[in-house]
């Protein structure tokens, strides 16, 4: 290979282009050679006075030279982007702008690659590319002083040097009393508010609630927003429940929201919240507690959304599966861009009304999860009868269904509403012997290609992995995924050899198949197949 050294003395030099290896190479040893015959030089012009312009002159050449080379070589061409903020902060000329007030040292022996140098070059291409201060990230602390605090975090904001970009912007910590957060975030924010596309702030929620309720700013192009609160053991639960929050009223770019209650304390009802519900395609509510009404209620808003994350508890209420409460929509929610639903459910006739209450039609991804690991074994055939009335109602075509359930009553049934599947997570439950007949029959999820479960016979399985074979070069091309177990085996040396042939139909694996086999107790044999790959014609 040949080396340009144009490419490392007048573009690597002059640039934060990262050499390539050999080049990196190449360029240790022109710099060596090169201080080699700068030694000499210096030799030369004590032997040859009357040469003596003619070797300064040379002197001079070889110097750029060495400086060009070891640019080149400095180590901030190794740095990841995201240390250019820590950098430059600290190694700004600018003090006025930055707010800095840290002594700067510049020294004539100094190397051209220290520290100093490789910054001010960093500072030049930070200034023409405003795009790379748009990430801020503040940790604020309890202080005494209010004055503290913005001293504080204004050293660390820098959102002068974003010129018109939209800034992404995170808050956290714990800051008391209220009004120390409120004067910092106002007068850190105020000037930027219209520019901020992406909000999160994280704190106990007797900082956040008054904030969030008196601020008189507007994120006019706000494009997600997250918010995590807890309590402090002294706070009240009920400190956001009295006056609507309007902070994000006219942000109708919003298109994301997300709210997690760390401690699953009580946050605020939709109601409430004032923000362009209409217009959200993204939607998580962690640990939040509201009503099942009112649950409905905001998905009746949410005409837009693609993406929703509910926890589905209610700890204010002692309702039964009978109460009015529960009891579905009269004129069900349509949903009809709902893409993903991923539930995370304590009381099992919420679940059974948030299915009877809506329609989707688009959706694809359903994920079911227990609160705690106590509910994964619970079952009850209301909630799987409601599931399946809404994929019928719906006419929806799941491609994945994930339950971290034990027990799911007639999952046989359940899975017959899922014809196009092709991916399927069960982590807990066991496919038993008449599904696996089906599924070798392909009676059963014909489409399937992600599978993960207990297995109820491996006879069975080694049989359905033969019966997908592909059968023609489209189905070839396909990626299958099978991790699978269970305690039924056959005898270990035919499913090896059984496992043996079956390898050989997988090209390009990317995880070679496994057929483990482990004693349990005096009895039972434990076994697990795992295999990643696509199928041979």
């Amino acid at each position: 290979m040949v080396i340009s050294t144009y490419a490392i003395e007048d573009g690597a030099s002059l640039s934060n282009d990262r050499l390539s290896d050999q080049e990196f190479y190449a360029t240790l040893e022109l710099l060596s050679v090169a201080n080699t015959r700068l030694e000499s030089l210096i030799r030369e012009v004590g032997n040859n006075p009357s040469l003596a312009l003619e070797l300064l002159e040379q002197h001079k050449t070889i110097s750029k030279k060495i400086e060009h080379y070891h640019i080149a070589l400095a180590p901030h061409k190794m740095l990841p982007p995201e240390l250019l903020s820590h950098i430059f902060v600290l190694c700004s000329d600018d003090l006025t702008a930055t707010g800095l007030r840290l002594p700067l040292h510049h020294h004539k022996t100094k190397a051209p690659w220290s520290i100093s140098y490789v910054c001010s070059r960093w500072r030049q291409i930070a200034l023409a590319n405003p795009h790379l201060w748009n990430t801020i990230s503040v940790q604020y602390t309890l202080a005494r002083d209010p004055i503290g605090i913005h001293n504080t975090v204004a050293d660390i904001l820098m959102l002068p040097r974003c010129g018109e970009h939209g800034v992404s912007l995170t808050f956290g910590g714990n800051v008391t009393p209220t009004i120390q957060l409120a004067a910092a975030q106002n007068d850190l924010i105020s000037k930027y508010a219209h520019r901020i596309r992406h909000l999160k702030i994280s704190s106990n929620t007797s900082s956040i609630a008054p904030y969030l309720k008196s601020s008189p700013l507007q994120f006019t192009l706000l494009n997600s927003l997250k918010i995590e609160t807890h309590h402090l053991p002294y706070e009240s639960n009920n400190t956001l429940a009295d006056k609507p929050i309007t902070l994000f009223e006219h942000a109708h770019s919003l298109r994301k929201l997300e709210v997690s209650a760390l401690d699953r304390s009580y946050f605020v009802s939709p109601k409430q919240f004032l923000i362009p519900w209409s217009h959200l395609t993204d939607l998580a509510l962690h640990d939040v507690l509201v009503s099942p009404k009112m649950t409905l209620s905001m998905l009746q808003e949410c005409v837009a959304l693609v993406n929703c994350t509910l926890t589905l508890d209610d700890p204010f209420s002692a309702f039964s599966a009978n109460s009015a409460d529960y009891s579905a929509y009269d004129i069900p929610i349509v949903l009809p861009n709902l893409h993903s639903l991923t539930l995370y459910i304590e009381l099992w006739p919420l679940a059974a009304q948030i299915y009877n209450s809506i329609l989707t039609p688009s959706l694809r991804i359903l994920s079911l999860t227990p609160q705690s690991p106590q509910d994964m074994y619970r079952s009850e055939d209301p909630f799987r009868d409601a599931l399946i009335s809404l994929l019928r109602r719906s006419k929806c075509s799941l491609d994945q269904f994930m339950c971290r359930y034990r027990h799911i009553p007639n999952l046989h049934q359940l899975l017959d509403e899922m014809p196009c599947l092709r991916a399927l997570e069960l982590p807990f439950s066991t496919l038993r012997t008449s599904m696996l007949v089906a599924m070798c029959q392909d009676r059963l999820l014909p489409n399937l290609e992600f599978l993960e479960c207990e297995i109820g016979s491996a006879q069975l399985f080694l049989d359905f992995l033969e019966s997908r074979r592909p059968k023609s070069s489209y189905e070839a091309g396909k990626s299958s995924h099978y991790n699978v177990w269970g305690y039924d085996i056959p005898d270990q040396v035919f499913a090896t050899q059984r496992i043996t042939e079956l390898w050989e139909q997988f090209s390009n694996p990317r995880r070679s198949a496994v057929l483990e086999f482990r004693t349990r107790g005096q009895t039972d044999i434990y076994w697990r197949y795992t295999i990643i790959g696509s199928h041979k014609l």
